[in-house]
This record gives C-alpha cells, structure tokens and sequence, in this order.
C-alpha cells in the first residue's frame, strides 16, 4: 500500500457532501472499482469508502415516493484467491480421490491397463461419475466464510476438494498447504450447503471474526459442469469407459 493509501480519507478522492445524486453515485462507483480488494486494493480503504458513501445518502431530504430504499451495500471483510500451483494440486487430488472412490464402491484395481480389460470383457460396466468440485476462491464474511466452487453440486455424490485455511495478516484467510477430499451426496442440486461445524474443525476451516468461531457456507454455481469431464479427459485412459457418455468422454 502506497502512503498516500495510508492515509486515505474518501473526500481526498471527491467523495464529499454536497454532489447531486447522480455524481455522487459515479465518484462512489469509480472508487469501489480502484480500491476493490477484489482488485488488490487494501479492504479497510473500502470499508471507509462504504461508511462516507452511506453518510452522505443519508443527508438527502427523503423521497416523495414510496420506494423502499435499498439496505446498504454489503463487501467481504476479505478474498483470499488461490494460486496456480494450488489448483494444479487440487486437480491431481481430485482424481486421486476419484481413484479411491471407484476402488471402494466398484472394486476397480487403479492400474488403467486393468480397468480397459474390465470393461473389454463386460465385466464391469459404464456407471454415474461422481461430481467433482475444485474450489475457485474464499470469501470471509462477517457472518459466515464462504468458499466458491466452479460449476454446479450434482444429485447424488461429489467430491469436494477444499484447502485448509489459516489466519493470516488482518485475520484474512490464506491456505496452509493441506488438501482435503471429502465425499458429500446431496438429494438435489443446490446452491449453498452449510457445512457442519465439526467438519470445519476437522479440516482446518475453523476461522473467526470478533471472536466468534464462523460456520462455513459452501457456495456453487446455479448452472454449468463441474471440473469432472475436463479432468477425466486430459487423464485420457485413466478413466476411458469407466462412466457413461453424458459423464465422461470415453
């Protein structure tokens, strides 16, 4: 952070009382998108943008309408984003994991040579391929950490590969090294799955804010795959014939 940003005061920045309506919400906009810490900006510059920005609205003389205003605008305290090499790592334990599942619930040896005669002499047969999903990022909330999967939770199981977190510098979340594969079956797709406190404990989850220990939301996208075609595919006869056609090129 430069020393300007050090200092940071909003009003330097034309953030202050007396612009219409209309220019105050451009200079607001323009300064959220400078100091984003989605952008790398510094999370408390936003914070202080936030607390100018809502005692200025509340200044204007109240509306002749009955329009609900809106509740005020709402960031994460902090994003932690994972690096290249981490996600490489998550999709190697992914097919790992993917690897003990077919063992334990099919009986399917690891050794690809041995599964392409299982399938040539019919013994085994094309079956549902688990979900697969890596995570895109971790959001800390002042109620609950939040961690982004790409792609949707299918009905039925998945694997989920998650990282453990730590505090780091401000109490912003930042991997620790580990990586955990946890099997989760669901009745249906959802969106958000609330995980349970023991499990965060378990795996290195656990994160606080004011003190208080945060439950875990884990957040999927509403529509589109999850990353078990694209890694069945670059694995390429690993898993040729083992799922049905709609799961996995074969």
């Amino acid at each position: 952070m430069t020393g300007r940003e050090e200092c940071f005061s909003a009003a330097e920045f034309g953030l202050v009382p007396g612009l219409p309506p209309e220019e105050l919400r451009r200079v607001y906009h323009r300064l959220v998108r400078r100091f984003h810490p989605d952008l790398g900006g510094p999370a408390d510059c936003l914070a202080q943008i936030n607390a100018a920005y809502d005692a200025i609205c509340r200044g204007f003389p109240p509306a002749q309408s009955a329009v609900v205003p809106r509740p005020p605008r709402r960031w994460p305290v902090a994003i932690c984003r994972l690096g290249h090499d981490l996600r490489k790592r998550m999709a190697v334990t992914a097919l790992l994991a993917l690897d003990d599942w077919l063992m334990a619930r099919h009986g399917l040896p690891r050794s690809p040579f041995l599964r392409q005669m299982a399938c040539r002499s019919g013994v085994f047969r094309p079956v549902e391929r688990p979900g697969l999903l890596l995570l895109r990022g971790v959001s800390l909330w002042s109620e609950a950490l939040v961690l982004h999967h790409d792609g949707a939770i299918r009905a039925g199981p998945n694997i989920l590969i998650l990282p453990g977190l730590r505090a780091g510098d401000g109490g912003r979340p930042e991997p620790d090294g580990s990586l955990h594969a946890i099997l989760r079956s669901v009745p249906r797709p959802s969106r958000v799955i609330e995980f349970p406190a023991e499990d965060a404990r378990r795996y290195g989850l656990e994160m606080r804010f004011d003190d208080r220990v945060l439950p875990v939301r884990l957040r999927f996208a509403g529509r589109g795959e999850d990353a078990g075609a694209a890694l069945c595919a670059a694995a390429g006869a690993r898993y040729r014939g083992l799922f049905q056609a709609s799961d996995c090129p074969r």
